[in-house]
């Protein structure tokens, strides 16, 4: 008998402490993976929706927790419409938001290192994404058939692209890639696309580099960024700005094209006169300008006060 109570007792104290392990936060779920350092990963929320912003803390029984990863399968499958992965997260883990067809809007913090497997699988509501610096690792079919998915900018930090990580995006029309060396990649991380309808964005040193490595030449490649003596010539202002700013090019560079999107990736309805671009019906905040030129492309960012 006694033997009974006390493997009672010991299985009443660990399932205390397991549950210990598990809180929520403003609607949010959490576990706590390093109770010494105060980690917490994000944990199962399949059940919610709506716009999630995830804060880089939390506080459980008066403590503060660094939200350091999003754990397997975290918001698989849910109703969720965009998200903000906070500067705190490291990594976004195995099929965090596969299968959110609702989820239209992504924030990615610049602290992520590592997406990973299918983190973004199906989710055909996204059309651009921006891919921090941070960012060394995109796991196998981390966007695998977003298909509505027709913008990516990765940062200059990547090297390691799985397989089918972007196939069957069907719409994919701009790729833009910072990094000046390129990436070793198989010929599936593009499966269902035809490649020479895709612009590939590089840095202009790379070009070469881009042209002649396998996969990556047969994207239809310009340059991404103009030279020092242009960039030193470009001028964007004012900025930050209020109601509209302009950009000037030397005489021989012609202006082409200026898209904006917010820091989620979202493209941005705006009115373009000439070089004079209104923003004024914006709200206040952070913005990525994609200025295109007939010499090449560069990204500028944007604060409207």
């Amino acid at each position: 008998m006694k033997k009974k109570y006390f493997l009672y007792v010991i299985w009443i104290f660990t399932s205390t402490i397991l549950q210990a392990q598990n809180f929520a936060d403003n609607g949010v779920n959490y576990s706590i993976t390093d109770a010494a350092n105060f980690y917490v990963t994000v944990g199962d929320n399949q059940g919610v929706s709506g716009s999630i912003v995830i804060p880089e803390s939390v506080t459980y029984n008066g403590q503060n927790y660094a939200v350091t990863s999003i754990k397997d399968y975290a918001f698989s499958g849910s109703s969720i419409t965009g998200v903000t992965i906070p500067n705190a997260v490291i990594i976004v883990k195995n099929d965090a938001f596969a299968s959110c067809t609702n989820l239209i809007s992504i924030s990615i913090g610049n602290s992520v290192t590592t997406i990973e497997k299918g983190a973004f699988y199906g989710c055909t509501g996204i059309t651009s994404v921006i891919i921090p610096d941070s960012v060394t690792s995109i796991g196998l079919v981390a966007f695998f058939a977003c298909t509505n998915l027709t913008n990516v900018t990765l940062g200059s930090a990547v090297v390691n692209i799985g397989d089918q990580a972007f196939a069957f995006c069907h719409v994919l029309s701009n790729f833009t890639i910072t990094t000046s060396t390129p990436p070793i990649i198989n010929v599936n991380v593009f499966e269902g696309l035809t490649l020479s309808n895709i612009g590939l964005f590089v840095p202009s040193v790379s070009q070469a580099l881009y042209h002649s490595a396998t996969i990556w030449k047969d994207f239809n490649v310009s340059t991404l960024g103009l030279t020092d003596l242009e960039l030193t010539s470009l001028k964007m202002y004012p900025n930050p700005v209020a109601e509209s700013f302009r950009i000037s090019l030397p005489n021989d560079i012609k202006l082409q094209n200026v898209t904006i999107y917010d820091t989620s990736g979202k493209l941005i309805t705006f009115i373009a006169e000439t070089n004079r671009i209104d923003i004024k019906d914006l709200s206040n905040g952070s913005y990525y300008v994609v200025i295109e030129t007939s010499h090449g492309k560069i990204t500028k960012k944007l604060i409207k006060k």
